[in-house]
């Protein structure tokens, strides 16, 4: 066979400069580079839903030789008239919601189920943001809000999609279905005296990202970024305002907490698609018995988690008045005590010895934390830890918190003098004919319900 050395320094003169071509590109993100890596994220997203199948377990773990409902330990305490709102989800509670499961239920203090609300995913079916592979079975109820009529408000959010959030949806005791806002809400949200909403919801903006007026840029893998917004909805779901998260925390003058998050010197860069994560939204309230210097009320207190941050945003200047940076890892769950300080479910700050995750309180004078939950001299919980989510809900009376590790799928209610664990529920119920451990996302109180309860005897 003749060669033609022409052809082979044609063809490997053309192998090289492809090869040139694409470092090129890599390197300065030309064409197609953009083009390369979204078919990349997208192939990325394919191949992970491929790999669950249509009975993927909502449940977190086999409970081996566990209870196959939920189940209460320990004693009632002295509130056995108070309830306790929990959220549920896909296949929970199958004996009074048959056909999907629980959105979530009250109960009261020796585990007796009162009232239910239905879980039905099909609400958020042909969804005009989120693409159709989010199926009903990725969709998940993450906070709620449970109104005196029995009105429930209620967060969700999905797996395998970006971003996570969905929106809400509004039901009544029935579970009938209100009103509904896909609008990328998620994670928990906070309902005023006036009915006003407080929600953290997403903005899918383009990257790279520059931070302030700065050199230095937030990057994505998915050329898109979550940027957070709190949204504050009339008592119906209308958009009344937003304000930008990212916008600010850099003209608070924050933007440090960006760059701290880089990586050698000569790094001009952060990739993440998430730079913030907003995680909760409370409001400084009339309930509040006092306030602390230059904290007002409507004041936001908010989580935010990639920059293991907490603050108190003014939402009339949108700039941040008290920034809390590194005190936590991963938290979520700020919750301010009428004290002067601040309660946070920190995920990651806690001991490895009983378990990793804590509770503390930040002075927001001194900011100083003070570890609350779990004590070394208590013997209960013997493991705590909970990589994402959990929530806490403080008592009317600010003498009990409920703790709520949702991936353990416990509730542990602490008496704040003590550090006592007082009350346990776990959440569990059967699934493929074994008792499974669910997670919970959200328990709270209940002082006052003004509703016909429907878990009446034979009622279902």
């Amino acid at each position: 066979m003749k060669i033609d050395p022409i052809k082979i320094l044609f063809n490997v003169s053309l192998a090289l400069f492809f090869l040139l071509y694409g470092a090129f590109m890599m390197k300065f993100k030309i064409f197609p580079y953009e083009i390369l890596q979204k078919a990349m994220v997208s192939y990325k997203a394919l191949m992970a839903l491929a790999g669950e199948t249509d009975d993927a377990l909502p449940a977190d773990f086999w409970d081996v030789g566990g209870p196959q409902e939920p189940v209460v330990y320990g004693s009632a305490n002295q509130k056995e008239d108070q309830l306790i709102l929990v959220s549920g989800g896909l296949d929970q509670l199958k004996s009074a919601c048959p056909k999907y499961g629980c959105l979530a239920w009250l109960t009261d203090r020796k585990g007796k189920i009162k009232h239910v609300w239905h879980h039905d995913p099909t609400i958020w079916n042909n969804m005009e943001h989120l693409k159709s592979e989010v199926k009903g079975r990725y969709l998940y109820p993450m906070g709620l809000h449970m109104y005196e009529n029995g009105d429930l408000l209620v967060s969700y959010q999905a797996k395998n999609a970006f971003p996570v959030g969905v929106g809400l949806a509004k039901f009544d005791k029935d579970s009938n279905l209100i009103w509904k806002r896909e609008d990328f809400n998620n994670h928990w949200f906070e309902v005023t005296n006036d009915g006003r909403i407080y929600a953290p919801a997403m903005r899918v903006i383009d990257a790279p990202l520059h931070i302030g007026d700065t050199r230095y840029l937030i990057n994505c893998e998915q050329t898109k970024i979550a940027a957070d917004v709190v949204t504050i909805l009339s008592p119906d779901g209308k958009l009344i305002k937003e304000i930008d998260i990212l916008d600010a925390i850099i003209k608070s003058g924050y933007a440090g907490t960006f760059h701290g998050a880089l990586t050698g010197d000569d790094v001009d860069s952060l990739d993440t698609c998430d730079p913030t994560h907003l995680n909760d939204v409370r409001v400084f309230s009339h309930d509040i018995p006092s306030y602390p210097p230059d904290i007002k009320k409507g004041d936001f207190l908010v989580s935010l988690r990639s920059l293991n941050a907490v603050g108190i945003l003014d939402p009339d200047t949108e700039r941040f008045k008290w920034f809390s940076v590194g005190l936590s890892i991963r938290q979520h769950s700020p919750r301010y005590d009428g004290n002067g300080g601040v309660i946070v479910l920190d995920n990651k700050g806690g001991s490895e010895k009983k378990g990793g995750s804590r509770v503390v309180r930040v002075d927001l004078q001194s900011r100083m934390p003070v570890e609350m939950f779990p004590k070394t001299s208590i013997p209960e919980p013997k493991n705590f830890y909970t990589g994402t989510a959990g929530h806490l809900d403080l008592s009317a009376d600010r003498k009990t918190i409920l703790i709520t590790s949702t991936h353990q799928g416990e509730i542990w209610e602490m008496d704040l003098a003590s550090g006592k664990v007082v009350w346990r529920y776990v959440n569990n119920h059967m699934q493929r004919g074994r008792p499974a451990r669910f997670p919970i996302y959200t328990s709270k109180y209940i002082q006052r319900a003004s509703f016909i309860f429907n878990r009446k005897l034979g009622v279902q």
